[in-house]
């Protein structure tokens, strides 16, 4: 059926059957242009404007949800929408959806005004023209206005915080305006709190499942919470700078943050535990949802993520959904259940095959690296987790599926944003000790980063809150029979092997020691490898001649004395 007879009909009822034909046989987002539409671009612009117009005639409400469906379909042409959308347009769609313009009385028709609002996000997604428009501080105060109704349908609250998430995320402006102006924050809050199906009271029976439809207003809610979060606070990482003989990895600068917002945030924080601790409706869309969570935690200041770990209440000493009833994690009278989780989610991301997705792992590593720092308590739990008293050493640490392998594997990942994150959250849990990264990691793993922070020749980072721990070792009998034949480069135990020169003269000796010395020479003046020492300062120093070797072997090892081994002790 050719959509342009459409046009010619002789009765309301003969239009909604041709658009709702072509409204079912173009549903799939995968028809996103006008030639997949079957129609040129002088039809395109034709049905889009009888269709605005016959929305302006005010007809049925059934004849106006079928045309804004049409229009929600045909939205999905990027090329076309800047050229056919006008403000008038806008401002009609815009009424629909229950957001007029100033001066005009709203009339909120919920399937009239959900349509309206999944063609304005489409719009506004694709079109520049309408979001200099419809994303307009007017907008954004009459949108948060719609969130603050009672009772508002789920169709509703999705769709209205599916265009303040395009508002604050398209216009960066909008997202200090939403957070600070209109206090935004707190509207989002019973949100989440109303779909948080964590039971925490309840102690006889395991609390239930989120309902699909739960499930999905909760993350649309969290990304509007993400780009609000960046509204209040200043991001700031360090994981692209390269070291720099820094470890810094704060996300935000607290003192940006004025104390209410701060307590917004803590709350905002107490939801998305409980969130972290809920099950959706399936395996998938729990991950996603976990997935944003974390997004969240990324953007507050470390001073509110004291919320995640709450003292222990006995109260609530199950967690869950139904199918999954668990007991808490319990670490000096605090609740780390929900760290368990994002260790959890870590875990099974570095085990799906997303060890070099950086936009997978990013929000998580930088997120567990700032919790870390920001808590020893926080710290001492999730080192136990990822870095456990050594047993097994006769394979390399980036062998297996462990927590710490994955990580440690992730060490020398061509993505530097991850090879970097990787190695600082293994730092961070060994207590910036250098020795203690080399035992868990191996030298070889651990290079790069040590070599951004001048720590080649070992040695401590110079922090104002780093501090030795006084108590006693926590290697297992296992690791101490075999420490004096770990190799520390590979950080695995290598057997004796038989010494290939026991049997030669001095003569042979020194004829194979010469000529390996002349290799590496013409090597090295041909360019095909350029050696480098470890200078003073702790960094890689390009070395000019072979004789340098020698030299700067004899500055490593003066710069390496041994220390105790109690003197960087596990059970801190």
């Amino acid at each position: 059926m050719d959509i342009s007879k459409f046009t010619s009909a002789t009765s309301e009822e003969e239009t909604i059957s041709i658009l709702c034909y072509f409204n079912e046989k173009f549903a799939s987002p995968s028809f996103n242009d006008a030639g997949k539409f079957e129609m040129s671009e002088s039809q395109f612009f034709d049905t889009w404007h009888k269709l605005l117009f016959w929305l302006g005639s005010r007809g049925s409400e059934e004849a106006a949800c079928t045309y804004l469906n049409t229009l929600r379909i045909l939205s999905r042409d990027r090329n076309l929408m800047n050229q056919v959308v006008t403000e008038q347009d806008l401002g009609l769609l815009m009424e629909y959806a229950g957001l007029p313009e100033p001066g005009l009385e709203a009339v909120l028709l919920q399937h009239k005004a959900t349509e309206a609002c999944l063609c304005l996000s489409n719009i506004i997604y694709q079109s520049n023209t309408a979001q200099s428009i419809c994303c307009s501080p007017h907008y954004v105060k009459k949108t948060l206005q719609r969130l603050q109704q009672q009772d508002l349908p789920h169709s509703l609250i999705v769709g209205y915080t599916r265009l303040m998430f395009l508002m604050t995320a398209l216009v960066p402006q909008n997202r200090k305006v939403a957070a600070l102006e209109y206090n935004a924050l707190p509207v989002m809050l019973p949100l989440i709190s109303a779909q948080a199906s964590v039971n925490a009271d309840n102690t006889s029976n395991p609390p239930p499942t989120m309902q699909r439809e739960a499930g999905e207003r909760v993350v649309e809610v969290l990304k509007l919470c993400y780009n609000l979060c960046v509204g209040l606070s200043s991001p700031y990482s360090s994981a692209g700078d390269g070291g720099g003989g820094s470890l810094k990895m704060a996300m935000v600068v607290d003192s940006s943050v004025s104390s209410e917002h701060e307590q917004h945030m803590r709350c905002l924080v107490d939801r998305v535990r409980q969130l972290l601790l809920a099950t959706a409706h399936t395996h998938q869309h729990t991950q996603i949802m976990h997935s944003h969570c974390i997004n969240v935690l990324v953007c507050v200041p470390t001073t509110a993520l004291a919320a995640l770990t709450p003292p222990y209440s006995s109260s609530g000493s199950w967690w869950g959904g139904a199918s999954q009833r668990r007991k808490p994690a319990v670490f000096k009278d605090a609740d780390m259940s929900a760290l368990v989780q994002i260790l959890s989610f870590l875990h099974a991301r570095l085990n799906a095959g997303e060890a070099q997705s950086s936009e997978n792992l990013t929000p998580v590593l930088t997120m567990l690296v700032t919790v870390c720092q920001s808590s020893s308590k926080v710290r001492q739990f999730v080192r136990q987790r990822v870095l456990p008293p050594l047993k097994d050493v006769t394979h390399r640490p980036e062998e297996g599926n462990s927590l710490r392998g994955r990580l440690v594997k992730l060490m020398t990942s061509p993505v530097m944003e991850l090879k970097h994150l990787s190695a600082t959250l293994l730092f961070v849990l060994c207590k910036q000790s250098v020795e203690r990264l080399i035992k868990y990691s191996g030298y070889g793993n651990c290079a790069g980063l040590l070599a951004s922070l001048g720590l080649l020749a070992g040695g401590e980072l110079s922090t104002e809150t780093h501090e030795q721990s006084e108590s006693e070792d926590s290697d297992t009998e296992e690791y101490h029979r075999v420490r004096h034949m770990v190799n520390p480069v590979t950080g695995c135990y290598e057997p004796v092997r038989p010494n290939p020169m026991e049997n030669m003269s001095e003569e042979q000796k020194e004829y194979e020691a010469i000529k390996l010395v002349n290799t590496l020479d013409k090597l090295i003046r041909s360019g095909d490898i350029k050696p480098c020492g470890v200078g003073a300062d702790g960094k890689p120093q390009p070395l000019e001649h072979v004789m340098q070797l020698q030299d700067s072997a004899c500055f490593t090892r003066a710069s390496t004395d041994p220390q105790p081994d109690d003197q960087h002790s596990d059970s801190d």
